[in-house]
């Protein structure tokens, strides 16, 4: 989760559990609205034919660069990533798709799923924490 900065940082931190809760509801709703910008820019990679042409330059690229796009289409993401886990969906490999296309598509979708799921649990965190404040 983003940070804005540390319990350590806070001058008030100390005095009551109620203001760490209000400091974490705002880290959560910042969290979700980051989620939300990721999701748009992710579905309008997958609609925009310029954008979607560009994904294939960055694939193609040497080396498969694309940190404009937080190395989403990069090759060595799914180790970035640690994906040997066997309860994650495996990111999906250049090497198991036919056209470039077929690969962005699959990497685009696998990667919204993911945020997706990511938001939920912050959403169910986020009223956990909503709950606590109002003394539920």
């Amino acid at each position: 989760m983003k940070q804005t900065r540390g319990p350590s940082d806070t001058v008030f931190g100390d005095l009551c559990g109620v203001f760490r809760l209000l400091e974490l509801r705002g880290e959560y709703e910042s969290f979700i609205v980051d989620l939300e910008s990721e999701l748009a820019f992710l579905r309008h990679i997958a609609e925009c034919k310029l954008c979607g042409e560009e994904a294939k330059t960055m694939v193609n690229r040497e080396g498969g660069n694309d940190s404009w796009w937080s190395n989403l289409f990069s090759g060595m993401l799914p180790e970035i990533l640690g994906e040997e886990q066997a309860s994650v969906e495996p990111c999906p490999r250049l090497d198991d798709y036919g056209d470039l296309e077929a690969f962005i598509a699959a990497r685009v979708g696998w990667r919204i799923r993911r945020v997706e799921g990511i938001r939920g649990d912050a959403e169910i965190e986020l009223m956990d924490l909503k709950d606590r404040l109002n003394g539920g």
